[in-house]
């Protein structure tokens, strides 16, 4: 790439340098990159004051157990130097993964996960989903919405159709206009998550998602939903709860009675 110092002039951007990752690396140490992601953890969990959580000097040392474990066991490293998780990218990728795993030990007396329950409609209902659509509509007989909206995907026709004839299945609903939705981070940035289906199947209520290809985002949309779902157990006023992750649709029954 050309290379100048300055403002630009008529001899253009001066003479190629050939530039590499070799001086970023030489001034990152992993040790330090494993510190620092603990260091943030930490420090975010400690202003979580509802969560009562341990003293800085008592929680540090927990956490960067966590991180060391998390970057041994869960992070690959192809073509790549270890200190490359330096980059703020993965720094943020890791620090909000192990923020949404990691909770309270209730065994030693800390405060469960809660739901923030919302003060003027903390139920939601199907009642309230009435909508035009010029999407692909199936009808339905076990769903309170008369129709399930398929957006273009024959994977959930065909899970619906299932779900219609397992006799275990009280009910569902396609989460559309439904707004049910889960709050999740991925790199720096606030997002919703929109499952797919609410089953009740028996006496639980189950977040079904259908998908195929899992991307690094998915992952963390299943974490957050993983660590809601714990919350609301732990509530206890909404019954309970399970995550279901579909990526055969014609298996969901086996996938479901598989459950209990």
């Amino acid at each position: 790439m050309g290379y100048k110092i300055g403002s630009p002039t008529r001899l253009g951007p001066g003479r190629e340098v050939y530039q590499n990752k070799n001086p970023f690396h030489e001034t990152k140490r992993l040790q330090e990159i494993v510190f620092e992601i603990a260091k943030r953890i930490t420090n975010a969990l400690k202003d979580k004051d509802k969560f009562k959580w341990q003293a800085r000097e008592i929680l540090f040392p927990q956490v960067l157990a966590i991180v060391k474990k998390f970057i041994n066991e869960k992070v690959t490293f192809i073509d790549a130097k270890p200190n490359e998780i330096a980059l703020e990218k993965y720094i943020q990728l890791i620090v909000e993964r192990l923020l949404t795993i990691i909770e309270p030990d209730t065994d030693e007396g800390e405060a469960p996960l809660l739901p923030i329950i919302e003060r003027f409609r903390p139920k939601g209902s199907t009642y309230e989903v009435l909508f035009r659509t010029v999407r692909k509509a199936h009808p339905t007989l076990k769903s309170h919405v008369s129709h399930v909206v398929t957006d273009n995907r024959s994977w959930e026709h065909t899970v619906a159709f299932y779900l219609e004839e397992d006799p275990n299945v009280v009910s569902y609903v396609k989460n559309d206009h439904l707004d049910f939705v889960i709050p999740y981070d991925f790199l720096g940035v606030r997002h919703p998550y929109y499952p797919d289906f609410l089953v009740r199947y028996k006496d639980v209520t189950i977040i079904l998602e259908v998908k195929g290809y899992e991307s690094e985002q998915d992952r963390q949309k299943r974490t957050a939903a993983e660590r809601w779902v714990k919350a609301v157990n732990y509530h206890g006023g909404f019954g309970r709860w399970k995550l279901l992750e579909c990526r055969d649709p014609r298996s969901i029954d086996k996938i479901l009675n598989g459950l209990f």
